[in-house]
C-alpha cells in the first residue's frame, strides 16, 4: 500500500480522527486534487476543489494536530467521492 493510500485510509478512518496532523491534512487534500489558495495575513489555509463547491478551511490545531471537525470536512468528501464512482460505475 502506497504513503498516499495509507493516509487516505487514515483519514476515512473515524477513529483516527483526533491522530491526523495538519500537515497529514493539507497533504491529503493536495493528493485529491484541492488547490491551496493564496492568502495574506491569516494562519487559515483555503482550498478549492473543481468537482467541489464548496471550500474547506483548515487551521493548525494545537501541537500540530489538525481540528477534528476539518478532517471530517475532507472524510466527507472522500465519501461522496466514492459514492460518485460507485453511482456512475452502475
Amino acid at each position: 500500500m502506497s504513503k498516499r493510500d495509507k493516509l487516505i485510509e487514515k483519514i476515512t478512518n473515524v477513529s483516527a480522527t483526533n491522530n491526523v496532523t495538519f500537515d497529514e491534512l493539507c497533504e491529503c487534500a493536495g493528493y485529491l486534487g484541492w488547490q491551496q489558495k493564496k492568502r495574506k495575513g491569516t494562519s487559515h489555509v483555503i482550498y478549492w476543489h473543481a468537482k467541489c463547491k464548496d471550500l474547506l478551511d483548515f487551521q493548525e490545531g494545537k501541537n500540530g494536530k489538525a481540528k477534528p471537525y476539518q478532517v471530517k470536512q475532507l472524510r466527507n468528501f472522500i465519501n461522496s467521492m466514492k459514492m460518485f464512482e460507485q453511482l456512475r460505475l452502475q
